[in-house]
């Protein structure tokens, strides 16, 4: 009996320890991600020459599309973050209204933290579906 406690204990042990280090790597490998967007479009290129087989003259080609979508990509993330910012702080302008002055403080504190701190990536599958409706 104490066996078998012993062994779940273990496998539960290992389980915890395992699913901890996969989503501190998952976190890790999406700030990387975020400090260098630039090698996105090299990781992109490793992926499509592995997987596609590509021939020399076509990874080369790959490549330079690539790097020719890069600034178009960039300017798009930099538009994006700019016009979420503003959406944000017209929402902090209408919630400041409602909000008492400590409500607020914490509010811009949370808000600073989720910058610096984004949440972590979906699941690697991407989020499940939704469930289907019922009648």
């Amino acid at each position: 009996m104490k066996r078998v406690f012993y062994i779940s204990i273990i496998f539960l042990i290992g389980f915890v320890t395992g699913a901890t280090a996969m989503n501190i790597f998952r976190i890790a490998q999406f700030h990387h991600m975020r400090k260098e967007p630039h090698n996105i479009a090299e990781k992109i290129h490793s992926t499509l020459e592995r997987e596609l087989k590509l021939a020399p003259e076509q990874s080369a080609e790959v490549r330079r599309i690539l790097e020719e979508a890069r600034p178009q990509a960039d300017a798009l993330r930099e538009k994006t973050k700019a016009e979420a910012d503003r959406i944000f702080e017209e929402a902090f302008s209408k919630m400041d209204k409602i909000l008492d002055d400590g409500q607020m403080k914490k509010l811009i504190q949370l808000h600073e933290r989720f910058k610096n701190n984004p949440p972590p990536p979906p699941p690697m599958g991407g989020f499940p579906p939704p469930p289907p409706d019922r009648p």
